[in-house]
C-alpha cells in the first residue's frame, strides 16, 4: 500500500480544498492510503472528512508564533506515519512541507500548484513567500499543476523543478450543474 501524507493550508471551504476532498474520497483504498495535515486550525471541510472517516490531523498553527510548534508536530506526524509520499497543496504547505521533508531519508515530495497567475500578486509578503520557494523548487521530484497557464506563470516566477505533470481539476459537470425541474407548463 502507497501511504500519501497530504499537507494542506487549511481545509475551509475553497478550490483547492475541494479538489483535495474529492482526491481523497474517490482514491483507492486498497491501493492507496491517505492521511491529511491542515496548518491552520480544523475548517468545515475537515470536520466533513473526519465523519467519513478520513484521517484528519492539524497543527493548529494560527500565529506566527506557532511556527516552531507545528514544524516539530508535523514532523512527529510523519515519523509516526512514514509516508511515501509528501504531497503539499498550496505555498505555505509547500514551504512547510519542504523544510520538513529535508529530515527525512525516504519518500517523495510533491508540491500541488493551483494558482494560474502569480504576476498578480503584489502582496510584499506573498512575493517573498514565492521568491522561496522558487529557490526550493529544485527539491521535490514533481510538481503538479492544474493547468498549463499555471506552469508557465511559475516558471516566468523562476521555478525549476525537474518534472512538472499537468493534472486538470477534474471536475465531474453532472455533480456541478444545477438541478432544474420543468415546469408544469413546459410539458
Amino acid at each position: 500500500m502507497i501511504k500519501i501524507l497530504h499537507l494542506i493550508t487549511d481545509l475551509d471551504r475553497g478550490g483547492a480544498e475541494y479538489c483535495l476532498k474529492r482526491l481523497v474520497e474517490r482514491m483507492d483504498t486498497r491501493r492507496f492510503s491517505s492521511r491529511i495535515v491542515s496548518i491552520l486550525p480544523l475548517g468545515p471541510l475537515g470536520k466533513e472528512l473526519r465523519t467519513e472517516h478520513i484521517h484528519v490531523d492539524t497543527l493548529n498553527c494560527a500565529t506566527i508564533r506557532d511556527i516552531p510548534r507545528a514544524f516539530w508536530k508535523l514532523r512527529q506526524i510523519i515519523l509516526t506515519a512514514e509516508p511515501d509520499i509528501i504531497q503539499t497543496w498550496l505555498y505555505h504547505a509547500d514551504l512547510l512541507g519542504t523544510l520538513v521533508s529535508l529530515l527525512r531519508k525516504r519518500g517523495r515530495l510533491v508540491w500541488n500548484v493551483r494558482n494560474s497567475d502569480l504576476s498578480q500578486e503584489k502582496r510584499a509578503d506573498w512575493q517573498v513567500l514565492t521568491s522561496l520557494l522558487a529557490l526550493m523548487s529544485g527539491l521535490p521530484d514533481c510538481i503538479v499543476s492544474n493547468s498549463v497557464a499555471g506552469i508557465e506563470s511559475h516558471v516566468k516566477r523562476g521555478y525549476t523543478t525537474p518534472r512538472w505533470s499537468h493534472i486538470p481539476n477534474g471536475w465531474n459537470i453532472e455533480d456541478s450543474a444545477p438541478h432544474c425541474r420543468a415546469s408544469p407548463q413546459a410539458a
